[in-house]
């Protein structure tokens, strides 16, 4: 089986590295740095509640300022 990714915005690989993709900025790079933080917390958890709790975080931070830069 082989598995093609088109546009990968970040990577975790469980363990001290997180990897984003350098040409995301704003919201959406918050939102793939808390999103891949989640996947290396939570390895077992399903990709579905890692989008929906990964979005309300990076949404409410994005609203109290948080930036990426």
């Amino acid at each position: 089986m082989e598995v093609v990714i088109d546009r990968l915005s970040g990577l975790c690989a469980y363990g001290p590295t997180i990897i984003i993709e350098s040409e995301l900025d704003g919201k959406e790079a918050l939102e793939t740095v808390i999103h891949e933080y989640l996947h290396a917390m939570n390895p077992g958890a399903k990709e579905q509640y890692i989008q929906e709790h990964g979005e309300a975080l990076a949404n409410l931070l994005w609203q109290l300022g948080a930036r990426v830069s």
